[in-house]
């Protein structure tokens, strides 16, 4: 399997994966906790990764992959701040 095919298939893969982590907050939200778990954080930041690969190299739109760059860098944002917060306490 070749890069292309293989985004191809992560990319299809990110709308199963991002309903998953939302369903986990859902979860976490409905036993009283105010915030995301960091796995899920850190599954929103991953399938942003993939779609943001998958606009660059496979759609070639800049808008499209402007707007996945954005989603990208605030979910890691959110990662890596959930991750201080954590530690912290």
């Amino acid at each position: 399997m070749n890069l292309l095919n293989a985004l191809i298939f992560l990319y299809a893969c990110t709308g199963i994966i991002s309903s998953l982590a939302y369903l986990l907050t859902i979860r976490e939200q409905l036993r009283g906790k105010k915030s995301a778990t960091i796995s899920s954080y850190l599954l929103w930041t991953v399938t942003g990764f993939v779609s943001f690969l998958y606009a660059l190299i496979v759609i070639q739109d800049f808008l499209l992959t402007t707007i996945n760059a954005l989603s990208f860098a605030l979910c890691a944002i959110i990662l890596l701040l959930a991750l201080i917060l954590e530690r912290e306490n």
